[in-house]
Order: C-alpha cells, then sequence, then structure tokens
C-alpha cells in the first residue's frame, strides 16, 4: 500500500509546498530565528510578522485579494514596519530596488555613497549586477543619477 503524503496546508502539489507557503515561512524565518543569517535584518531590528498572518489561510486570503502573482515578492511599504496588511504589498524585484534599505548608507538616500574624498558615489543593480553611476558633488546629484536609472530600467 502506497504511503499517503500530508501537505497541512492544503496547496501543494506532489509533496512540495506553494510559493505563499513559502513566502509566509519565510517571513517567520526573518523574523524569528536568531540561527538565520539575515535575522539581524529583520527580527533583529525588531521587525515581526503579525499575529492574524501567523495562520496559512489568513495570508493565503489576504494575499489573493491584495494582488498576489508568480511574478511579484512580498514587500514591506516601511522598511522599518513589521509584516502586516497595511505595511505590505506585492511588487518587482525592480520596485523593490528602489524602497530598500541601505545599510551602509549614511547619506539619506537609497543607491548613494558618502566616499572617503568627501564625494557621493552612485550605484544601481541591473540585471543583477552592480551598475556605478558616476560620483557627484552633492548627495542630491548622486540621488537624481540613480533616480533616473531606475526609471530608464522600468522604460
Amino acid at each position: 500500500m502506497a504511503k499517503a503524503k500530508y501537505n497541512f496546508h492544503g496547496d501543494g502539489t506532489r509533496g512540495k509546498t506553494s510559493r505563499l507557503y513559502r513566502i509566509l515561512a519565510s517571513m517567520k524565518t526573518r523574523c524569528n530565528n536568531p540561527n538565520f543569517h539575515q535575522y539581524k535584518d529583520y527580527g533583529g531590528r525588531g521587525i515581526k510578522l503579525c499575529d492574524e498572518w501567523k495562520d496559512y489561510q489568513t495570508f493565503k486570503a489576504w494575499a489573493l485579494s491584495n494582488g498576489y502573482a508568480d511574478n511579484l515578492t512580498i514587500d514591506r511599504i516601511n522598511n522599518d514596519g513589521n509584516y502586516e496588511p497595511g505595511n505590505c504589498r506585492w511588487a518587482t524585484y525592480k520596485e523593490q530596488t528602489i524602497s530598500r534599505r541601505m545599510k551602509y548608507n549614511s547619506t539619506g538616500y537609497p543607491g548613494v555613497k558618502k566616499e572617503p574624498s568627501g564625494r557621493f558615489s552612485s550605484r544601481t543593480v541591473i540585471d543583477g549586477k552592480f551598475k556605478h553611476l558616476g560620483t557627484f558633488d552633492t548627495p542630491q546629484e548622486a540621488h537624481t543619477a540613480y533616480l533616473r536609472a531606475i526609471k530608464m530600467q522600468g522604460d
């Protein structure tokens, strides 16, 4: 007699979990597991998963009624906020690049870094690779170059 395969959330196929379930499991890990390599960027900064999303069916219902598609990823609108309905959306990788927290950025501008020379460099990610956009006298000029590059990626 063949052994039955159980999938407790009911969305998997052929013994595999669904993409939505894996997204939820990843959020839980980032927020709750101090041994996870990126915990310091999530749970270590106080970012939590809301109680209602600890239930997969509730998370799934929110996802499907808020634009989930297989080509999108979960994005926190306020990068210092929690994973919760009012702070999350489904976004493309490009959209996430725009709102990404800059770990080592003291300029306050995404994509801008202050160089030892006192000038400001700008860079972005294009096709998974960093692209240097130039070096500028002010962080505002560097940020303008960054925004221009992001806009060109979408055109």
